[in-house]
């Protein structure tokens, strides 16, 4: 019975990761990045984030890219310092303000949105429970594994499968 809800869960897991947008796959991760590591989507909170100024964070806790402010329909792009280290934390900043924050768990080119999705699933892997309290654990060098991070992902958009007591 524990082995079916493993084989179930990883088989969803899969799925719902490659319907983020991620990109690439176990093949091109171990492969690794070929060319510069870009990270673009859509940073929003209802309306795009016109102006904001999307930040990342690698796992040392250093900056490794920066995007132009969002462009009027939400989009940006970031493109990151040779050597960058996965995972890293995205935050949106405007007016100096923390608006959303992502997380995003590979070193290769990929779609991540910043949303309140992913502001919530940065709340949960934070030490805080806050959004923001993700980018403080980066920076003090405590930063989630890989598979926490998609254990959170998984669990946050998918709660009836994570609540299941099979």
């Amino acid at each position: 019975m524990n082995a079916r809800l493993v084989t179930l869960s990883a088989s969803l897991l899969g799925l719902l990761l490659a319907g983020c947008g991620g990109g690439g796959g176990p093949a091109a991760a171990a492969a690794g990045p070929t060319g510069p590591v870009v990270l673009s989507g859509t940073a929003a909170t209802g309306a795009p984030l016109e102006r904001a100024v999307v930040k990342v964070l690698d796992a040392r806790g250093v900056e490794v890219g920066r995007s132009e402010p969002v462009a009027s329909d939400g989009r940006y792009s970031a493109t990151l310092d040779e050597g960058a280290v996965a995972p890293f934390v995205l935050v949106a900043e405007l007016d100096g303000q923390t608006a959303h924050v992502s997380v995003f768990d590979r070193a290769e080119t990929a779609v991540v949105n910043v949303t309140q999705l992913t502001s919530l699933i940065s709340a949960r892997l934070s030490s805080t429970g806050t959004p923001g309290g993700l980018q403080r654990d980066f920076e003090a060098g405590q930063v989630p594994s890989p598979s926490a991070i998609a254990a959170k992902v998984f669990c946050t958009t998918q709660r009836s499968m994570c609540d299941m007591s099979w």
